[in-house]
């Protein structure tokens, strides 16, 4: 499988978007060509840079975007996104089923930046641990909402939530409405039980005190 990803002007008229996509085809059939070639005649559509959903589009779909503000390299952009708002960016896509297209750019040495570096690194150990937080989810299920500071993935083959921690609460945490509908919870990471107790609908899990040592924590929750 290839794909020929066009950034082509949005003044292209039907005809000429419709006749670079025979083009593509008639020499490969099975490439896949992006949203970008215009007037709706992509495989998927593509996002603007840096724009995440926030509804689901029903279709396949990906969101462009940046470690820091510049597409490529540029040595006085130093505003570098964390590692947890890279994984936090890549659950919002994975949340509606896009793909995350993360940009990286090298030098003129022809090498990657160390903070580009330190931050992909980061994210690929964050998604060893996490990833079945990531892969074949989707949004929750109806009836299921995400406390402040955090946010809901769901994996439909699984049976499975999965609540991505923004911001770590001191030890309780309230889930609203989750009182009966959930087994078993565990920290993704490392696979320690998270201990619940239930008040009325609400469930509570009985976190540890000090943060995990990774971006974004994870609680799997069983049904």
């Amino acid at each position: 499988m290839s794909i020929l990803w066009f950034d082509t002007p949005m003044i292209l008229t039907a005809a000429q978007s419709r006749a670079l996509l025979d083009q593509v085809h008639q020499l490969q059939p099975a490439c896949l060509v992006n949203g970008r070639i215009g007037n709706g005649l992509g495989d998927y559509a593509t996002t603007r840079d840096n724009q995440y959903l926030t509804a689901d589009v029903h279709q396949d779909w990906e969101c462009p975007a940046t470690i820091n503000d510049t597409w490529g390299y540029r040595a006085s952009d130093n505003h570098w996104k964390s590692a947890a708002e890279l994984v936090a960016n890549l659950r919002r896509v994975r949340k509606l089923r896009g793909n995350f297209l993360l940009n990286v750019g090298p030098t003129a040495r022809g090498e990657f930046d160390d903070r580009a570096l330190s931050r992909l690194s980061a994210m690929g150990e964050w998604m060893r641990r996490h990833g079945r937080a990531i892969y074949g989810c989707g949004p929750a299920p109806a009836g299921f909402a995400a406390p402040d500071g955090c946010r809901l993935t769901y994996n439909p083959d699984l049976d499975r939530l999965y609540l991505h921690i923004l911001h770590w609460p001191i030890q309780d945490l309230h889930l609203d409405g989750f009182a009966g509908k959930v087994a078993y919870a565990q920290l993704l990471h490392d696979a320690s039980e998270v201990a619940m107790a239930t008040h009325g609908d609400t469930l509570t899990l009985r976190l540890p005190v000090i943060k995990p040592n990774v971006p974004v924590p994870v609680v799997e929750l069983y049904r």
